[in-house]
């Protein structure tokens, strides 16, 4: 992931930091950068990434067997 959010998300940044560099940028009439819009893709994104996870762990388990 490139650019400010994953900045943010690699190096920790809270999500009230965060969206203050974003609306500092002036890019809040392009994309959401409030902290709650932030939080929510965070979760998203965690969530996605756990999914991935358990499906590459059934895909390896069906070719080992």
């Amino acid at each position: 992931m490139h650019g400010p959010l994953g900045f943010g998300l690699k190096q920790s940044v809270g999500s009230q930091a965060l969206s203050e560099f974003l609306a500092g940028m002036n890019l809040e009439q392009h994309v959401g950068c409030s902290p709650s819009v932030l939080n929510g893709l965070t979760r998203s994104m965690r969530e996605g990434i756990c999914a991935y996870e358990v499906l590459q762990k059934d895909a390896c388990i069906h070719c080992e067997a």
